[in-house]
């Protein structure tokens, strides 16, 4: 499945029910204060809206806050 970075959150996204889930940093691990979103677009001609559904297994491994 394809991810996308948005606001310095990295989602999986399900294009077919049109969720997203978070997934753990690329560049290793969050830091600081996280907020997620109920929702996330993604677009460049047209913008689509994906409904956040769940936080991936090890999305916030080895963070410290």
């Amino acid at each position: 499945m394809p991810y996308m970075l948005t606001n310095n959150i990295y989602y999986q996204l399900n294009y077919s029910d049109k969720t997203a889930e978070v997934i753990q940093a690329y560049n290793g691990k969050y830091t600081g204060a996280i907020t997620i979103p109920q929702t996330t677009t993604r677009g460049h001609f047209t913008w689509k809206k994906y409904t956040v559904v769940s936080i991936g297994k090890g999305a916030f491994f080895d963070c410290s806050e």
